[in-house]
């Protein structure tokens, strides 16, 4: 059996969808994008896997899909760079305003985004 991929967004593709997508979803989308990650590796992605002063990403072993851990160096990738500064920015503020610490990195107000096929395809068919 061939796990050959296709369906892949040239970039004009991508920033339309990008553009009819929720808020709270693009910087999700935006990273997944830029990294190549897969879904299910990004959306448990916490802030202690983020290290800000070494400009790293890191998935831990068992995370994955072939359990292999991974190592993502966004510094080296100024738009990642600056999208994770972004959400770290946004992320503290929800918390001093809500009182609660927000470990996720990409989350809806505070909240684990879970299910977003709705959105998503809204946003394929508008695009």
């Amino acid at each position: 059996m061939r796990n050959t991929r296709s369906g892949f967004f040239e970039e004009p593709e991508f920033r339309a969808v990008l553009g009819h997508l929720p808020d709270y979803l693009r910087p999700l989308i935006e990273f997944c994008y830029l990294t190549g990650w897969r879904i299910g590796e990004v959306l448990p992605l916490t802030w202690r896997q983020v290290d800000f002063p070494a400009g790293t990403l890191r998935l831990e072993p068992g995370t994955t899909k072939n359990d292999d851990g991974r190592m993502f160096p966004f510094a080296a990738l100024p738009p990642l760079a600056d999208l994770l500064t972004a959400k770290r920015e946004r992320t503290a503020l929800i918390e001093r305003e809500s009182a609660q610490v927000i470990p996720w990195v990409f989350h809806r107000e505070g909240r684990p985004i879970r299910d977003f096929r709705t959105a998503w395809k809204s946003a394929c068919k508008a695009a």
